[in-house]
C-alpha cells in the first residue's frame, strides 16, 4: 500500500500489520521524522502529482488531502 502525503506516518500503525506500507511525501523534514518513528518502513521523497517509484501498488491512500 502506498501512503501518499504520509507526513510523519501517523496512519501507518493502522495498516502496518495487514499491508506492506510505503510512504511518499514532499517534505524531507516530515519524512525524516517518519523514518525515525518507523525504521522498517520504506519512505520516498516525491510530489504526488508526478512521482514514479518504478512499480505498482495494490492500494493507494491519501488522507486529509
Amino acid at each position: 500500500m502506498l501512503d501518499v502525503a504520509c507526513g510523519t506516518g501517523g496512519h501507518i500503525p493502522y495498516w502496518q500489520d495487514r499491508y506492506r506500507v510505503v510512504g511518499l511525501d514532499l517534505s524531507p523534514k516530515m519524512l525524516a521524522h517518519a523514518a525515525l518513528k518507523f525504521p522498517d518502513i520504506e519512505f520516498h521523497l516525491g510530489d504526488m502529482m508526478d512521482f514514479n517509484l518504478g512499480r505498482e501498488f495494490d492500494a493507494l491512500m491519501c488522507l486529509y488531502g
